[in-house]
């Protein structure tokens, strides 16, 4: 009995070591370039599918290692397509502003079968800053309208086929200079019905809304704030507790205070981490899938960033990077300028 006991007690404190992987160091592998088009947002389907938007209406996926691309115009319109989201087998383009589009692209595993635009708005005061799906039906349109006091909200729940605008009075107001960056197309995350968008400039908070953008609240972070370049550039939440912010100050891209946060209780605190130390200005911070709560990389003007413990960081690469999506616990894939990458960690 003693003897079983203590196979149990083994048993136990086996299931608790933690597996979270300890990075040291990332490989990076150019897999596709355009040299014509900067690359402005990626989503990673899964490793033989990595979709990507860029200028001049290119879309694309890099299928098992091949580039299948297309080009889109609107009327004589020049599309820059700035962010995208792909589900099932579904995949939304966004063209941030006059006029406004949503592209809506079916496709399955060997080529596209039909793209066509499913939301136009010709108003010239809007620019939407990103578009986000929980899933193939129910999805977002995030952006700011010249001289409004709220978020311009626009919710899809059947797939783009009808969009409605979120009323300016079930909306958090903005604070006057408060503002969305979007350099990186994640200043939104969502998880189970959940969505959360990160602002700055003035006014650096977290707008929530638990149940697919219906009702709405709005929370202070203690992130750097008060004028223009400076606040929440990225956020990404794990599950409906756990999310992690990050951001800077543009007109000082070595400022490093103020510029990293982390939540238990789904962002309604934050609290600051490695303060007055690395990293400084990152664009985009991601979870690293199927490993602890505080395993975290970002990426942007200080390189490739690393933390296991949400303490503190450690610098993995010095290249500079615009956006990252992990297919794996140890495999991302992330672009600059025209050139997509794959990241592997150890």
């Amino acid at each position: 009995m003693r003897i079983f006991f203590f196979f149990l007690l083994i048993i136990s404190l086996c299931s608790c070591t933690d597996t979270t992987p300890k990075f040291t160091q990332v490989q990076i592998e150019e897999v596709f370039t355009d040299s014509l088009n900067t690359i402005r947002d990626i989503y990673a389907k899964d490793a033989d599918n990595i979709w990507f938007s860029a200028g001049n209406g290119r879309v694309g996926v890099l299928q098992a290692g091949i580039p299948k691309l297309a080009s889109v115009r609107y009327n004589e319109t020049t599309l820059k397509f700035k962010s995208l989201s792909v589900q099932d087998e579904v995949a939304y383009f966004l063209h941030p502003t006059h006029p406004a589009l949503v592209y809506k692209l079916d496709y399955d595993n060997e080529e596209a079968k039909s793209i066509e635009s499913v939301y136009v708005d010709e108003d010239a005061s809007v620019f939407f800053n990103m578009l986000a799906f929980w899933d193939a039906e129910k999805g977002i349109l995030v952006g700011e309208r010249e001289g409004s006091e709220c978020l311009e909200i626009i919710l899809t729940m059947d797939g783009g086929n009808t969009w409605k605008k979120v009323d300016c009075s079930d909306l958090p107001s903005l604070v006057e200079g408060e503002v969305l960056f979007a350099s990186s197309n994640s200043n939104v995350s969502v998880a189970g019905s959940n969505i959360w968008i990160a602002t700055g400039g003035k006014k650096a908070r977290v707008f929530h809304s638990p149940d697919y953008g219906k009702t709405w609240e709005v929370y202070n972070t203690p992130f750097i704030q008060g004028n223009g370049g400076m606040g929440i550039f990225s956020i990404d939440f794990l599950d409906e507790k756990h999310g992690v912010a990050i951001g800077g100050k543009w007109s000082d891209k070595k400022f490093n205070a103020g510029n990293k946060a982390y939540t238990k209780d789904g962002g309604k605190t934050w609290k600051l981490f490695a303060n007055d130390a690395y990293p400084a200005l990152q664009k985009q911070v991601s979870f690293v899938p199927n490993s602890s709560k505080t395993s975290i990389v970002a990426v942007g003007d200080d390189g490739i960033s690393y933390t296991s413990d949400a303490k503190e960081w450690i610098k993995l690469s010095d290249k500079r990077l615009e956006h990252i999506y992990f297919v794996s616990k140890t495999v991302a894939y992330a672009s600059e300028n025209g050139t997509l990458y794959r990241l592997t960690f150890q």
